[in-house]
């Protein structure tokens, strides 16, 4: 009678604690590769309008005046309403791209130096309310030393204090790094700090990308070894939290976090063939993978979340990049990683989906060389498949 009784007990517990769920997985979906014919031969910048439900890139033109270009996707297929700006930003330097909550303004940030008119480079915000009229530019920061080699600037917004963030490197011609604040929507800027880690001023080889998550800011850079690097604050005066991924990239990787899955994402291309790779973490200090995802980016691959819940019921990560398929210039790309559910991968190859054709699926449980397994970590426990709860 008692073990009766416990085993009635054990199954009512068993009974309380289910969640419905979906058995399926996230990976690389190259069913959703889309290639625009535009061109560029640096990154582009990405961000979500929630205001339209749309997404966002913008990249600088292969035209002689280097003009900045818009385009806009509500599916992340579909790529229209292109705008080519009258906006000069200097060829080859990093545009960074954010959207503001507060004010509902798309901002882009860029790097213009009129050489051979002038020595002088300036750091530039402009901003939109529908992505299509950009407004007149803001100065950020500017010099006069010719001798300084700057590489663009990267923009953050920060929903809690409604603050825009701006980095930049080598604006003092000794290659450190700056950031620089604006409280009323990138209308003034303040003078800017330097970062500071562990006493000293970081020197990154490349313009750092700034994001802000999780109630922090990420610096994510490369030294002049190409050695990845994060550092972290929440008050941009104190940097801490340093990870240093043991990976090679060619300039800054790109960092967000990718709330359905539960961890970091961190994009980079690769030194020695330009290959993309992706890892994740828990925490953004320690990192499982990467992977490669079978393609070449020109230069940094933009990362962004499409807010809003698309078919699968999940939000869908977003990576945009500059290809390869070009002398010094590259067609823009882009590509989801989503959800897909049924039984998930296994032992490498496309494991029955039909979301593959380009080559074996991404899966994030698919076994990964080194040991590990590309699961979240906080789902490693449930095996082959990853159980999403239902919505």
């Amino acid at each position: 009678m008692m073990r009766a009784q416990r085993r009635i007990a054990l199954a009512t517990l068993a009974i309380a604690v289910v969640i419905p769920t979906v058995s399926g997985f996230f990976y690389w979906d190259y069913n959703t590769l889309v290639t625009l014919s535009d061109q560029s031969n640096i990154g582009p910048g990405m961000a979500w309008d929630t205001r339209v439900g749309k997404m966002f890139l913008a990249w600088i033109g292969t035209d002689p005046n280097h003009y900045l270009n818009v385009i806009s996707s509500s599916d992340l297929i579909t790529w229209s309403n292109k705008v080519t700006t009258t906006i000069s930003a200097t060829n080859g330097n990093w545009v960074g791209m954010t959207y503001d909550d507060a004010n509902q303004k798309l901002y882009i940030s860029y790097e213009f130096a009129p050489y051979p008119l002038s020595r002088n480079w300036y750091f530039y915000v402009t901003s939109s309310l529908d992505g299509i009229s950009w407004s007149s530019p803001v100065a950020v920061a500017s010099s006069v030393n010719y001798l300084t080699n700057t590489n663009g600037a990267s923009i953050a917004y920060n929903p809690s204090s409604n603050l825009l963030v701006v980095a930049g490197n080598n604006v003092d011609g000794g290659g450190h790094d700056f950031v620089y604040q604006s409280m009323d929507g990138g209308s003034t800027w303040n003078a800017g700090n330097e970062v500071f880690y562990n006493g000293n001023g970081i020197t990154p080889y490349f313009t750092p990308n700034i994001t802000y998550i999780n109630g922090k800011y990420f610096l994510t850079y490369v030294n002049s070894d190409h050695s990845l690097h994060i550092i972290q604050s929440t008050d941009l005066n104190s940097w801490t939290g340093q990870s240093n991924p043991a990976f090679n990239g060619h300039n800054s990787p790109t960092l967000t976090y990718f709330q359905d899955e539960g961890v970091y994402h961190l994009t980079w291309h690769a030194t020695g063939g330009d290959t993309i790779y992706d890892a994740i973490s828990s925490d953004a200090i320690y990192w499982i993978g990467g992977t490669s995802i079978y393609e070449t980016s020109l230069d940094s691959i933009a990362l962004e979340v499409a807010q809003g819940h698309f078919s699968s019921g999940f939000r869908v990560l977003l990576w945009a990049w500059t290809g390869t398929d070009g002398i010094g210039y590259g067609r823009l790309n882009v590509m989801q990683y989503d959800w897909h559910s049924g039984g998930g991968g296994g032992g490498g190859g496309c494991g029955g989906c039909h979301c593959c054709p380009n080559g074996p699926a991404v899966h994030r449980n698919e076994p990964i060389t080194g040991g590990g397994r590309f699961d979240s970590p906080r789902l490693l426990a449930q095996g082959m498949a990853i159980a999403k709860p239902m919505r």
